[in-house]
């Protein structure tokens, strides 16, 4: 059961901040890319798009070397720590947050996208790991969303892609560089998505078989369907390697 009096504020306070903080590092940032001659020649909306994955590449990848060292481990051996969990949530969610404020005219899937991850954070504030509950499926789908962390760098990287039959050397290197990103980025995301559904799977089975399958699961599995649906579209596009500039 939810109770407010559980309610994690400091944590949540903790994630706003740090939302906050990943919000001031687009300027530095757009700075930075400005010297990037196709960088330039985007309008603004699609700036902060590209901004916005490097952002959120490099905060996943962080999180998934302390993921390595700490979190997994102690999944694996059945310990689940509320304040590691929401330290995860945290890092995670705060680009979310932010970019919902800092990037023009993102799609409609996205910003829903990014609604129910701040949502299922603030469950997480909410409710502890410690028993079998929805927080340790959220905090599985955290951790397996983490590890594909290449796929953001692939959605900035593109807009760097050069088309054309007479390229230089130095364009030819970054398209192969580009290029090897995408692949590493759908196989990684791949087997990350599919032992994630197997997870969800199996514990759905497993509360339904033994009659506690109840409101709050529905919830959350209904929750994730917008998610799913982006992982799908997404691997799909990947795999064919569309390079809409």
């Amino acid at each position: 059961m939810l109770e407010l009096s559980q309610f994690d504020f400091k944590y949540y306070s903790f994630f706003l901040i740090i939302s906050y903080g990943v919000y001031l590092l687009y300027r530095p940032v757009k700075i930075a890319l400005d010297n990037n001659e196709k960088f330039k020649k985007y309008d603004t909306p699609k700036q902060y798009y590209i901004i916005k994955n490097f952002i959120k590449s490099a905060l996943m990848a962080i999180i998934f070397v302390a993921m390595v060292f700490i979190f997994i481990p102690n999944i694996l051996n059945d310990i689940w720590v509320d304040t590691h969990n929401r330290l995860i949530g945290v890092f995670y969610v705060s680009n979310d947050l932010a970019g919902l404020f800092a990037v023009p005219n993102l799609p409609k899937s996205t910003k829903l996208h990014h609604y129910t991850t701040v949502f299922l954070f603030t469950l997480i504030c909410t409710i502890s790991t410690e028993e079998e509950n929805i927080g340790r499926l959220i905090v599985v789908y955290t951790i397996f969303s983490c590890i594909p962390f290449l796929v953001n760098s692939y959605l900035g990287l593109r807009f760097f892609y050069t088309r054309g039959n007479e390229l230089t050397d130095k364009e030819r290197e970054v398209n192969n560089i580009i290029d090897i990103n995408r692949i590493l980025a759908y196989y990684i995301y791949l087997i990350c998505c599919i032992l994630n559904w197997l997870y969800h799977s199996y514990f759905l089975l497993k509360k339904i078989s033994i009659g506690e399958f109840n409101f709050e699961y529905l919830i959350y599995y209904g929750l994730l369907i917008p998610i799913i649906n982006d992982d799908i579209i997404l691997l799909s596009w990947l795999k064919n390697n569309k390079l809409d500039l």
